[in-house]
Order: C-alpha cells, then structure tokens, then sequence
C-alpha cells in the first residue's frame, strides 16, 4: 500500500515539476521579449536624440539647416 501511495506521490511530483518548469519558460521568454522591445526602443532614443544635435548644430545656418531637412 506504502508503495502505491509512494509512486501517486511521485507523478504527481512529477507532474507539478513539469508544469512550473512550463510556466518558468514561458516567464523567461516574456521576460527576453520585454528586453528587446527596451533594447530597441533604447537605440530609437539614441538615434533621435542624435538627430536633434545635429539639428541643433544647423540652427544657426538657416541653410544647411534647410538642406539637411531636405
């Protein structure tokens, strides 16, 4: 009887492990996701800000500021 009771115990075991082993991936694969969505975004900011300085370095030359926006 002990045996019986002892192997139900295991796959249930068992089973609890492979289902949280399932959550956990699909945690991790939300969580690389999220990284490169902010990874990319981060590089967009980046870029945009760069465009702004040179934006900001034409200010004064209304006409290579007019050639560059073109």
């Amino acid at each position: 009887m002990n045996y019986i009771v002892s192997i139900v115990l295991g796959f249930i075991l068992l089973i609890v492990i492979l289902v949280s082993y399932g959550r956990i991936q699909l945690l991790l694969k939300t969580v690389y996701r999220y990284e490169e969505i902010i990874d990319s975004q981060g590089k967009k900011n980046h870029e945009y800000n760069n465009q702004l300085l040179v934006l900001l370095g034409y200010i004064d030359n209304k006409k290579k500021l007019k050639e560059y926006l073109y």
